[in-house]
């Protein structure tokens, strides 16, 4: 059996005393990749994102991340918003594009989007929250959890997603119904920090 060649493309200069909060390839671009930092694990200070190298800095926590497009990023972000990245036409270099998506009342930890109509976040706040392609906000479900700790769309049903939280349970969400279709509690009551498909 012939073993798999690993290279190192390229080594990233990390900005002093912030953390990783997140790493995600580009599902447009297999050689771009965004990383969300945060001070203090984000609990309290400033954050900045990485895309390809180049770095820009904020006041709040870059918690996580998804690519919207081939040229935009959008940061859930420690002050509750929805953030949007992109590289400027003139000069290439990457700026925040002045398009912020308000919706929770406390951090705002976690997103996804299906690339098409939806975009969702999860947050401190225990809300789920999901938005249109341009930002509107079209339904909010409460309280799902005490708190929201990671949405993730399915990998082949563009309309469902699940969410996990503090109250170590999984739910299973279809955004055309306003209300969760399947709960999985986890016994022992623990945190469930993050969830993912099976892609397969």
């Amino acid at each position: 059996m012939q073993q798999a060649q690993l290279k190192t493309v390229n080594k990233l200069q990390l900005p002093a005393q912030l953390y990783p909060m997140c790493v995600k390839a580009s599902p447009f671009k297999p050689d771009t990749v965004a990383i969300g930092f945060g001070e203090n694990f984000g609990l309290k200070g400033r954050g900045c994102l990485m895309v390809d190298g180049e770095i820009i800095e904020f006041q709040d926590c870059c918690f996580d991340l998804a690519f919207a497009d081939r040229e935009t990023v959008m940061v859930a972000s420690g002050d509750g918003f929805i953030h949007l990245y992109g590289r400027d036409p003139l000069s290439g270099r990457l700026k925040h594009l002045n398009r912020s998506v308000a919706g929770h009342a406390k951090e705002c930890v976690s997103i996804d989007t299906n690339h098409d109509n939806l975009i969702i976040s999860g947050g401190w706040d225990g809300a789920v929250l999901l938005f249109n392609a341009s930002g509107r906000l079209v339904s909010t479900r409460s309280r799902v959890h005490n708190t929201s700790y990671r949405v993730t769309m399915h990998p082949s049903d563009k309309e469902i997603f699940a969410s996990s939280g503090g109250d170590g349970k999984v739910v299973l969400h279809d955004s055309r119904i306003n209300s969760s279709t399947s709960v999985i509690n986890h016994t022992g009551h623990m945190d469930i920090l993050t969830i993912d498909w099976n892609k397969y």
